[in-house]
């Protein structure tokens, strides 16, 4: 398997140079990833209403690596989190739902394992309509149940060793699961393959490191999309003070992780080997699970301003990213963003969700953190971000999922309130008509 190689800044169009299996950029294209349904959209929202609730003295753990919380197929939604008490968690959760015309009907959350130990649980359609896989990581292994017709399977062991940073994707009929395994230095990155077998039984390929390179700081916080036969998946690493962002893919799950690009360019100054440059956090990747693949993440870079949203597109199932496009212009307005999360539909439509709460100009905190909604529409690029209108600001708002449907339907997941008062998993519905609709 190819090691990490560095790309160079491109010379058009504010483009970037990738390694051999990457696509060339091209100035003059422009993406079109939001269908002509998304023009001159409007929205249409449900009234917002509470799934599960826990007492005072307990967390609620929803936002994972790679939004991995929330999975759709076919009709059929499910959600999976964690319960904690102070910093040990209690519990793991899932909840499923049926979408009969675009509107669910919610069963009640089960357990997906008894061992209280279980963290960093994750869900992804598998096979055929109707069926899950669910992950999470457990006394120093990690483990794995189908959920097929109603029914939870035994727990299948996929790996032994400490773990960390759990995310999956389906990727055709299968699904691949990835997670960091920590070191007294370096991080490295490994996944295995699930599938279900003829006789409908969870099975696991063991696939092992997916990144070959040691750099300080090691490989963390990855993002996981399907892609026609393959994946793409986005990891940190980190140096000092700038954040490398990488952006890789395997064309079949059968096959190694290919070479490594950066997503954004080196730092303009640096002393010696080490960076001084933004630092990327919690990158997102979605797709349609053919060719259309988007990418988004955060970048601080200690101007005051809070956090900015940066995102990349393809077409070519993430082959190649021509172009970085600041998700709110060069200069957003000053505020804290946080817990991004993408969404891309068959139709072409591209969603994000992530928390904001708005800042003075000494960068404190002021309000209660809210939710805000945005579309990316063709060729102008994102529409002006909107408020979710379900969330209760009073109780302040967190961890958002989002989750698109065949129908241009998006259903949005998030947290409410605080451990010390008590918090909710909440849920809304959106639909998305053209005008004159």
């Amino acid at each position: 398997m190819a090691g990490v190689r560095r790309g160079q800044p491109g010379n058009a169009g504010g483009g970037w140079r990738f390694p051999a299996g990457f696509a060339v950029p091209i100035p003059a294209l422009i993406l079109a990833l939001a269908a002509p349904l998304a023009q001159g959209a409007e929205w249409t929202f449900d009234e917002a209403r509470s799934l599960h609730e826990v007492e005072a003295g307990q967390r609620l753990v929803l936002a994972g690596p790679g939004g991995a919380r929330l999975a759709l197929r076919g009709g059929h939604l499910m959600v999976a989190w964690a319960e904690h008490e102070g910093e040990r968690p209690t519990a793991t959760r899932f909840l499923h739902a049926r979408l009969a015309d675009g509107a669910p009907s919610f069963g009640e959350p089960e357990r997906v394992t008894s061992a209280g130990g279980a963290a960093e649980p994750v869900v992804a359609p598998l096979a055929g309509r109707g069926n899950f896989v669910l992950a999470w990581r457990e006394r120093n292994q990690v483990r794995a149940r189908l959920w097929r017709e109603g029914t939870l399977a035994p727990p299948l062991p996929v790996a032994r060793g400490e773990a960390a940073e759990l995310t999956l994707a389906p990727v055709g009929r299968e699904a691949l699961l990835v997670w960091g395994r920590p070191g007294t230095e370096w991080q490295r990155l490994a996944g295995a393959r699930l599938a279900m077998t003829d006789r409908r039984q969870l099975e696991r390929s063991w696939l092992g490191e997916l990144t070959d390179e040691r750099r300080p700081g090691g490989q963390r916080t990855p993002a996981l999309a399907g892609a026609g036969a393959g994946a793409v998946m986005l990891f940190n690493q980190v140096r000092d003070r700038h954040t490398r962002l990488y952006v890789t893919r395997t064309p079949a799950l059968g096959e190694g992780f290919g070479p490594a690009a950066p997503l954004n360019p080196l730092p303009a100054k640096s002393s010696g080997a080490i960076g001084r440059g933004p630092r990327i956090e919690a990158p997102a990747v979605a797709s349609d699970g053919d060719r259309r693949v988007a990418g988004a993440w955060l970048e601080r870079r200690g101007d005051g301003v809070g956090p900015r949203l940066q995102t990349v597109h393809s077409r070519d199932g993430g082959r190649g990213f021509p172009r970085l496009e600041p998700f709110l212009g060069e200069e957003p307005e000053r505020a804290l963003r946080a817990e991004p999360d993408l969404a891309l539909s068959s139709l072409g439509l591209v969603v994000a969700v992530w928390r904001h709460q708005e800042v003075d100009e000494q960068g404190r905190t002021a309000g209660s953190p809210t939710l805000r909604v945005a579309v990316r529409e063709g060729e102008d690029g994102w529409g002006d971000p909107r408020a979710l209108p379900g969330c209760r600001t009073e109780r302040g708002c967190r961890e958002p999922l989002v989750a698109l449907d065949g129908n241009g339907g998006a259903h949005f997941l998030w947290l409410e309130g605080r451990p010390e008062a008590g918090m909710a998993l909440r849920y809304q519905r959106a639909t998305l008509a053209p005008d004159g609709e």
